[in-house]
């Protein structure tokens, strides 16, 4: 955690005849840091002029060809409520009970995302939670392959009552309650937490370059070319996968899976959730694979295999091909397949699923699981699946390859 000076985001959207935009940091209830210079930044039509004000101090600014705009207001002391404005010839927009104290960030794993709610007292921590001068913002849990202007999702300034406390990081709340008894001024807290992250997602383009390797030229390559990305990606896997078995080229699962043990998948769901006690509290790594036939016709298309939410990190297979994997236990895998891929008859989809911890497995339901073709056609494939569990002594001597960003 560390005080955060407001300066998080660089805007950037071209806005033509309207309005002008703050950055949504900058809405209603937000707090700004004091005895600081105040940056605000937004959007507006590109060149244009625009002013932008707080307690009767104005600054201006224009608009670059992408319609960005910054103002670096004069640092302020702790106080308010204020209204933040901006106004040009196309209109202005505003933003009423501004505060300014001081902010803070709050960042981390599964121990900073752990919401008051789930503490210990909780019930009595949040029914006491009263402070309209302590605000919150969580920043939802929006990922992509490059670095965003703005934050996309919406987002909130709210003060602490009992029924805003409670879906909020404890450990950041715990901390900026007791800092407001000690320094007695507003305080702004912003959650950007995200349970079991890698470092390397976090990392700005500057700090991804210097790891180097072939991690952030596939990212690079990624943003570019998604499915070439995902092409190296799967051959940089299958060449870990035969170093660490022993596979030669051809014997590996994706490219002969009748070498391995079959048994039928109960249901698409959590393999915890099968009713079979070995996978009550099963953490490992299993391969799933699905075979489905298709017409001449509907082989010669592009398609989109869809998997349902995976637990927690995939590798995706359609035909001996690498088509695409992820690392998440929230998102819907989605991947296309490129045209030449599928086969007129019998196609095999195949998919190795590791788990750490909690549930594993493709989520379901049943209908989520399924094969769009280009022309919109939907294939069911949510029946007739098959597991076969790697061994645990095997899986014990695998070290997974560069994680990709999450998806």
């Amino acid at each position: 955690m560390r005080r955060l000076a407001f300066v998080l985001l660089a805007s950037t959207c071209s806005v033509a005849n309207a309005a002008p935009q703050f950055n949504s940091l900058f809405s209603d209830h937000a707090v700004l840091q004091r005895n600081r210079p105040i940056a605000v930044w937004g959007m507006a039509a590109p060149g244009e002029r625009l002013s932008v004000s707080i307690a009767a101090v104005a600054r201006s600014a224009t608009a670059d060809a992408k319609g960005n705009w910054r103002v670096e207001l004069p640092p302020m002391k702790a106080g308010g409520p204020f209204e933040l404005s901006a106004s040009s010839a196309s209109g202005r927009v505003t933003a009423g009970d501004i505060l300014v104290g001081d902010v803070w960030l709050c960042s981390g794993q599964s121990n900073m995302e752990l919401p008051v709610s789930r503490g210990l007292d909780s019930w009595n921590q949040t029914q006491s939670a009263n402070d309209p001068e302590l605000r919150v913002v969580t920043i939802p849990h929006v990922s992509g392959s490059a670095v965003k202007a703005t934050i996309e999702a919406p987002i909130k300034w709210q003060a602490i009552t009992p029924q805003t406390v409670g879906d909020f990081s404890a450990a950041c709340y715990y901390m900026v309650r007791d800092l407001r008894r000690s320094q007695k001024v507003p305080i702004g807290a912003i959650n950007a937490s995200w349970g079991g992250t890698p470092i390397r997602s976090w990392l700005d383009e500057t700090g991804a370059a210097a790891t180097g390797g072939d991690d952030y030229d596939q990212l690079k390559l990624f943003r570019r070319d998604p499915t070439a990305a995902n092409k190296a990606f799967g051959e940089n896997w299958a060449a870990w996968w035969r170093t660490k078995t022993g596979n030669k080229p051809g014997q590996e699962p994706w490219n002969a899976s009748d070498r391995l043990n079959w048994a039928a998948v109960p249901r698409i769901t959590y393999w915890e959730q099968w009713g079979d006690r070995k996978f009550a509290d099963f953490n490992g790594m299993v391969w799933m694979r699905k075979r489905f036939t298709l017409t001449p016709a509907e082989a010669a298309k592009e398609a989109t295999i869809s998997l349902s939410v995976i637990d927690e990190l995939d590798e995706t297979f359609v035909n001996g091909v690498a088509v695409g994997g992820s690392y998440t236990w929230e998102a819907p895998r989605n991947y296309r397949i490129p045209a030449g891929v599928l086969r007129a008859g019998n196609n095999e989809v195949l998919v190795n699923v590791s788990d750490g911890s909690g549930a594993g497995g493709l989520s379901g339901p049943a209908d989520q699981v399924k094969l769009t073709l280009a022309d919109g056609t939907v294939k069911p494939l949510g029946e007739g699946w098959q597991y076969s569990v790697v061994a645990q002594a095997r899986v014990a001597l695998l070290k997974r390859p560069g994680i990709r960003p999450r998806d």
